[in-house]
């Protein structure tokens, strides 16, 4: 198809890539729509379907994420959007020891690393960043950064990536040592820069939806 000049780059890269992943043994038989009905009937009571976010008043409400569901963060600017997606992170790979990819445009390593040590050692965040700790906080940093130590969560910092990167990436934790969730931050963000401004929409849509495709694909929650 790229010889013979169809489709744009991006979309054939995308095509490849997936020929390539549905080339080796499915990750799981496919399922009838009566196996589907006959697990509903011997689920117990209140039993909780999805990953819960791990705040309760939230997961009152949603009843866990499922593996191929696309949950959208949305909010004003400087709300909180990406402390609350390192909570998720945090409560996901800390706690329920689930190995979590996070795609970063918004903050380098460094940020997220000392973001993430102040949330698992209950410390300052100014603290953390100067490394001015009273001694029971050196002992709260040091049980921190040992309990991170031994989660599975993968940091990308991934400025510049397109979504079609992000997928490819994806792919590749999800054969060498599986993949349970996926957070992008921020969506819009996995755009070429080279996206004219009366393309944006159409360029968020695609990304949108490619998300959805990741998510079905490695069935995982994104």
């Amino acid at each position: 198809k790229a010889y013979r000049g169809q489709g744009q780059a991006s979309d054939l890269a995308l095509h490849a890539a997936q020929l390539f992943y549905t080339a080796a043994p499915p990750l799981e038989p496919e399922r009838t729509a009566r196996d589907f009905l006959e697990e509903h009937q011997t689920r117990a009571p209140m039993t909780q379907r999805g990953i819960p976010l791990g705040f309760p008043s939230l997961d009152d409400c949603i009843p866990g994420l499922s593996p191929g569901e696309v949950m959208v963060v949305a909010g004003q600017t400087s709300i909180g959007k990406s402390a609350f997606c390192l909570n998720l992170l945090y409560n996901w790979s800390a706690l329920r020891h689930l190995r979590v990819a996070l795609f970063s445009t918004e903050m380098g390593g460094d940020t997220i690393t000392d973001r993430l040590i102040a949330l698992a050692g209950n410390l300052p965040l100014s603290a953390v960043r100067l490394k001015a700790y009273s001694d029971t906080q050196e002992r709260q940093s040091t049980v921190a950064w040992g309990l991170l130590m031994q989660t599975r969560y993968e940091l990308v910092v991934s400025v510049g990536w397109t979504i079609t990167q992000v997928m490819e990436r994806c792919r590749l934790f999800k054969r060498e040592g599986g993949l349970d969730l996926v957070i992008l931050d921020y969506l819009q963000q996995f755009i070429s820069e080279k996206t004219k401004a009366d393309h944006l929409t159409a360029e968020t849509t695609r990304a949108s939806r490619l998300s959805k495709i990741l998510a079905r694909e490695l069935a995982v929650p994104v």
